[in-house]
């Protein structure tokens, strides 16, 4: 009987043996499973990462391509007598370049264009407020004080000694010949424009002229 139950406890004991020997390699093979499988999805990634990098590349050479052979219509080179052109012309492939580096979309190479020009413009990106601290004195003129806006080099405020104030932008009104001429002016019916409430964001209206032909 002894010998019974102490072959049976072997046997059991064996069992247990077996049966964690079979759940630790059951474990292990998930594991390889899910390392396996994470190791496909990385060099998958990676495949991506190339064929975006691949695909940037493409548009880069392309859209830099395009802008040498525009500005060689212009007479534009990089290697021009004229220092000035060929200064230019490197300076504007610089900027193509950068620009086609960053990998725009559709949509964010126009957003990114547009906030672009408008700094590279000197221009705001929202309204002027009018508040104090955006105002730096310029100058004197009869009794009046001049400030011109920090933020909108084309607006000024200026300030009586009796207190009172009259702030303007300069070139709202931008006037427009048929050849496509633009320039401002002064007077009543000039470029200025008074303004009367804040916050204020600086335009431009465009009025097409025409031109007076002058007669001997």
């Amino acid at each position: 009987m002894l010998r019974e139950i102490t072959s049976s406890g072997v046997i059991a004991a064996s069992n247990r043996k077996i049966g964690d020997k079979r759940a630790r390699t059951c474990k292990n093979c998930a594991l390889e499973c899910i390392v396996n499988s994470i190791d496909k999805e990385i060099a998958q990634l990676e495949e991506y990462k190339q064929q975006i990098k691949t695909l940037k590349e493409k548009m880069m050479s392309k859209l830099l391509e395009h802008a040498k052979n525009e500005l060689r219509l212009l007479g534009m080179t990089e290697d021009s007598a004229d220092e000035m052109n060929a200064a230019m012309t490197k300076d504007i492939l610089q900027l193509i370049e950068i620009f086609s580096e960053q990998g725009h979309s559709g949509f964010s190479a126009n957003y990114c264009i547009s906030m672009f020009e408008k700094l590279a413009r000197y221009e705001t990106l929202g309204p002027i407020t009018g508040e104090d601290d955006e105002w730096v004195d310029v100058g004197h003129y009869e009794s009046r004080t001049i400030y011109q806006n920090k933020r909108a080099s084309n607006v000024f405020k200026e300030v009586n000694e009796n207190g009172t104030t009259m702030a303007y932008q300069m070139d709202r009104y931008i006037f427009r010949e048929p050849n496509g001429a633009c320039f401002t002016r002064g007077g009543e019916d000039g470029s200025r424009f008074y303004i009367t409430e804040w916050p204020y964001t600086p335009e431009h209206e465009y009025i097409d002229v025409q031109i007076e032909e002058q007669t001997n």
